[in-house]
């Protein structure tokens, strides 16, 4: 049997359309503030968000950015080849190569680890020893770079120009997009970039849900409803969580564009800084338009142990976004990154990247800016009707259906 949660003895809920203090919202807004600081937890789980996003972004510079070395032992004549080879292998690679007298005292040097490979020249015949395996690009620079020793050597003996042997033979390569290099790097900043949005926004909601369905367990609700409209109590927990999340997503961006810059990684961060700076604005909206579902879910449980059925829609919608930003690729990027609330997670990874028009980013924007309008006042609806209702779990029909000041069945 359900029962209909009851005011104070002498007091009554205030009306949405009640006049209010101004500053009504204001004063639930700085309590939720205040309580999220007086938590470490909260603190906690901030540091724990700042070590891992900054520590990510040190890292993929580091490994993105750091040179292929190789450790090559050489023997007889091979030394100059050597030398060669780390030409043939282009940027992003490195032959250190070090001499020694005989072909077993280098086998050995592989086998022992202290050797990538080994490079032996016995009168002409060369090889090229590793332990289980030779790394694909090293073994076709080493083979590209004999073959040309060995034309070289063989057109000097038969006093054949080489120079002219080779004409026309050259080819230039130019690159249409040489941003693209570092594609993988700003995929992996796309990706981060969703799993930030998705665990914030996971975060602070259910915070609000906990909130909402806390003050209702707790009674307290009755307490604030009677001095404020329950209209005030939303606006005035979307702000402050907004705040809070926004804030931390601020810190956090900042932060990485700042490493950015002083890692001296130019590329990248010309590459990914503008999305990172659209991100902010899209979770902005994004968390919005959630914040007042997330009071609506708490405001439709009883207990606690309700709120995992009453946001499981929305912990939907956040991994499916998560999911589409991360993974998905070609048109169905394109297409989500134009349904609200979703692009709000998928367009800045994609703006990572790739070139997204700016009616693509602007279109998208104004989607999510009138889905937050509409959420907003839905989830104000729900909140509104069902935040004095106790006694049972509501369910979201059941919760759009109800009017304002009905009771839940007996």
């Amino acid at each position: 049997m359900s029962v209909t949660s009851t005011l104070p003895s002498g007091a009554r809920a205030v009306s949405a359309g009640t006049p209010q203090p101004p500053s009504a919202w204001r004063i639930v807004a700085e309590r939720e503030v205040r309580a999220r600081f007086a938590e470490k937890s909260f603190l906690l789980g901030f540091l724990a968000m700042v070590v891992v996003s900054w520590g990510g972004i040190v890292a993929l510079d580091y490994f993105g950015d750091r040179d292929t070395t190789y450790r090559v032992g050489v023997v007889g004549a091979a030394g100059p080849v050597a030398t060669d080879v780390e030409e043939a292998l282009g940027d992003g690679y490195v032959v250190e190569a070090q001499e020694y007298d005989d072909a077993a005292a280098a086998e050995s040097a592989v086998a022992e680890g202290e050797l990538d490979v080994a490079l032996v020249d016995d009168t002409g015949t060369w090889t090229l020893v590793g332990d289980s395996s030779v790394d694909a690009p090293l073994e076709a620079a080493v083979r590209s770079t004999v073959a040309a020793d060995a034309v070289a050597r063989n057109a000097q003996a038969q006093d054949v120009d080489l120079a002219a042997l080779n004409a026309g033979a050259e080819v230039r390569v130019d690159l249409l997009d040489p941003e693209a290099e570092d594609v993988d790097q700003r995929k992996a900043v796309a990706f981060g970039l969703s799993l930030l949005f998705y665990v914030v926004a996971m975060l602070f909601g259910m915070q609000i849900a906990q909130s909402v369905v806390t003050e209702k367990e707790s009674r307290v609700v009755e307490i604030l409803a009677a001095a404020i409209s329950t209209r005030s109590l939303l606006w005035g927990k979307i702000a402050g969580n907004t705040l809070l999340a926004l804030g931390q997503i601020v810190v956090l961006v900042g932060g990485g564009l700042a490493i950015f810059a002083l890692l001296g990684n130019d590329t990248l961060l010309s590459g990914v800084g503008p999305a990172m700076v659209w991100f902010v604005a899209f979770f902005a909206l994004g968390f919005i338009a959630l914040a007042a579902l997330w009071s609506a879910a708490g405001a439709m449980a009883s207990r606690v142990q309700d709120i995992a059925s009453t946001t499981m829609p929305l912990q939907v919608v956040l991994l499916a976004g998560y999911m589409v930003g991360a993974f998905a690729e070609g048109l169905v990027l394109d297409v989500v990154s134009q349904v609200p609330v979703v692009s709000a997670i998928v367009m800045p990874g994609r703006l990572a990247y790739e070139d997204v028009a700016l009616w693509e980013i602007m279109l998208s924007l104004a989607l999510n800016v009138v889905a937050a309008v509409l959420l907003v006042r839905l989830g104000s609806r729900i909140y509104d009707r069902n935040l004095m209702q106790a006694g049972r779990r509501i369910g979201f029909g059941e919760a759009l259906r109800r009017r304002e000041g009905d009771s839940a069945p007996h």
